[in-house]
């Protein structure tokens, strides 16, 4: 049994597949933003349709593709693999230790999919993290584990590959990453930090729960999008933030502010393709600042892992 079996066997029950609460949904299953509201309007939580809709954002749903490694085109979104890089751009260190790449986005193709508009229009960004000790992002010392480099240019870049010391682990596989536009809601948790909603009762709560992880796919898909909002699996990122932040000593992000200053970046979950995991089959979340998102400081972007 491969590792991914024992994943689906540990968190996904091991038995018969449980019946699914939505015809035609489960696992891997996604929705675009105008069937999302279609839906919550036909469920038991209806009710709470009017102050859950603005509540709403697309993500852009980033899916695997294998490409053969001749086939990389200079500058082409993608998971894993070597940077496209502007001359004179050093592969990013911690320590000595090189980050691993996991993902080069190339803006100029997300922004087909990005309905809020709050990308840049081109340029490319490089997300990279030390994909070897995993750090949580929890304090200062942490604060090298992982880089993201903007450039505004899409052209004259130049093939970085990962360096030798690189651990072989790190060495993820380049993969095409096609996109498509999703809907995402906040978690329970998430509304509980700063929404007016209200849940009638627990059973009520779980049920829309249940029904957010239907139009995402489930624990079991792989969920890695731009923007939108997190899914959390310990709890609320934006709150973290600012918890590590307040902490005399150990601080988080300098100057966390409140948890209304952030939103998320890009969330990266432990994939069966390029074969990554954090933690225990957990999520990496770059976290960034409205105020820095559109300003274009993603310098400024503070990381949270969180796993089972």
């Amino acid at each position: 049994m491969g590792i991914w079996d024992w994943l689906r066997r540990i968190f996904g029950g091991g038995g018969a597949a449980p019946a699914e609460p939505w015809p035609g949904m489960g696992p891997e299953h996604t929705v675009s933003p105008e069937t999302a509201i279609e839906l919550l309007r036909q469920t038991e939580f209806s009710h709470l349709a009017p102050e859950l809709e603005p509540l709403m954002r697309p993500a852009i749903h980033l899916t695997p593709a294998p490409l053969e490694p001749d086939d990389l085109p200079m500058g082409a979104s993608r998971l894993g693999g070597p940077a496209d890089l502007p001359p004179g751009t050093e592969w990013p260190r911690r320590e000595q230790r090189p980050l691993a790449l996991l993902v080069q986005l190339r803006l100029s193709e997300a922004s087909e999919y990005d309905a809020e508009g709050v990308l840049p229009q081109s340029g490319l960004l490089w997300f990279f993290y030390d994909a070897v000790e995993q750090p949580w992002g929890m304090g200062p010392a942490d604060a090298d584990a992982w880089r993201v480099i903007f450039s505004e240019a899409e052209e004259g870049l130049v093939r970085v590959d990962p360096p030798d010391d690189l651990d072989e682990w790190a060495h993820f596989a380049p993969h095409a990453a096609q996109m498509r536009t999703i809907a995402t809601f906040p978690s329970w948790q998430t509304l509980e930090e700063f929404s007016t909603v209200e849940f009638a009762h627990d059973g009520e709560a779980e049920y829309y729960m249940e029904w957010l992880a239907s139009i995402t796919g489930g624990e079991m898909s792989e969920r890695t999008w731009l923007l939108g909002w997190p899914e959390e699996i310990q709890g609320d990122v934006h709150a973290e933030l600012v918890f590590y932040g307040s902490r005399p000593g150990e601080s988080g992000p300098p100057d966390p502010g409140l948890p209304t200053d952030w939103r998320l970046l890009l969330q990266v979950d432990s994939m069966q393709a390029p074969q990554w995991m954090w933690g225990d089959a957990g999520m990496l979340y770059f976290m960034i600042r409205t105020e820095d998102l559109a300003a274009r400081r993603f310098e400024e972007v503070w990381l949270d892992l969180q796993c089972y």
